[in-house]
């Protein structure tokens, strides 16, 4: 999965650091970051998702209350 980011977005504010064990090359790192803010928006998505469907079960519930039994 490639995630695209306009390149003055993905330089951030960081030298150039020799790749060595601790520091990964900037093309890892980038490809890190990418999957944490797609994690980071499906877990939004989720969220809004499971409140809708719950307001609209609430919503539901008050219309027929004989479901509550």
């Amino acid at each position: 999965m490639l995630c695209k980011i306009p390149q003055h977005h993905a330089r951030i504010s960081y030298e150039p650091i020799p790749s060595s064990p601790s520091h990964p090359n900037p093309a890892v790192l980038q490809e890190y970051s990418c999957s944490i803010y797609l994690r980071i928006l499906r877990s939004l998505v989720a969220t809004t998702l499971s409140l809708s469907l719950s307001h609209t079960h609430t919503e539901r519930e008050r219309q027929t209350p004989w479901l509550q039994c």
